[in-house]
């Protein structure tokens, strides 16, 4: 209106806007110099959290397990988090051959019990004994070496089934990747695929159904070959007949 009646030209408006424009430009930036601030503190809080955790507790290696002969004891162990202890002076003799099943409502402790043996949490009391030696005075590496897990929650990565499977055995050959296939019956289900062995799994793994992946995992620990094995839940997605089979 200004311009239509020659009070102002174009100049002094297009002047206008840019002096508000340098004007606003830095409150701007400061109001998201805030904002990563925050984010900065924040990320920061959780990497200093991890930081001040405490280290895993020393390895002593006393005791040498090349390949255990599956004797599993617990003696008189205690558990809990941090002062209140959920698991108190608990026994559990496991024989080699022996199947062993652990049966409780969810939350009482099933899977903790992994974690114990795997040495994922270290006991408060008591001791557990594989062979009859104590797992705290052998390597977490050599103590993990004795056990094959499959879990509910399955990990495939990017690749072929061949390679998923045989990467449960340094230079596992040919045969012995089918061999552990059909043990875990997933052999059938594999050559029904249009490049069978080949098929390459994407990175979401979503182009086989979850049993076909429980089905793998399982492939994979069979063929890894270890004294122990451990299954939780490891075929809650696979059909009842094929179950049985395994």
């Amino acid at each position: 209106m200004l311009v239509i009646q020659r009070a102002i030209s174009i100049g002094d408006i297009q002047a206008f806007i840019t002096y508000s424009k340098q004007f606003t430009q830095p409150i701007t930036q400061t109001a998201n110099i805030a904002n990563i601030i925050q984010s900065t503190v924040a990320a920061a809080e959780r990497v200093f959290e991890l930081l001040d955790e405490k280290e895993e507790v020393e390895e002593v290696t006393a005791s040498v397990l090349e390949r255990a002969k599956g004797a599993v004891a617990f003696e008189d162990v205690d558990f809990g988090y941090g002062d209140n202890l959920l698991i108190e002076n608990m026994n559990i003799d496991v024989q080699p051959g022996q199947t062993v099943a652990i049966v409780g409502p969810t939350g009482a402790g099933k899977t903790t019990l992994i974690n114990l043996l795997m040495r994922f949490y270290e006991l408060k009391g008591g001791r557990i004994t594989i062979d009859g030696l104590d797992s705290r005075e052998m390597s977490r590496h050599e103590l993990r070496h004795n056990f094959g897990m499959v879990l509910q929650d399955t990990w495939l990565f990017n690749g072929t089934i061949r390679a998923n499977i045989g990467y449960g055995k340094t230079g596992a050959s040919e045969e012995e990747i089918y061999a552990a296939a059909q043990a875990a019956h997933a052999d059938h289900f594999i050559r029904t695929l249009p490049d069978g062995y080949d098929t390459v799994l994407n990175q979401e793994v979503s182009n086989i159904s979850q049993g076909q992946k429980q089905l793998l995992t399982i492939a994979r620990a069979i063929l890894a070959d270890p004294p122990i094995m451990i299954l939780d839940e490891a075929t809650s997605s696979v059909d009842t007949r094929t179950e049985i089979l395994i």
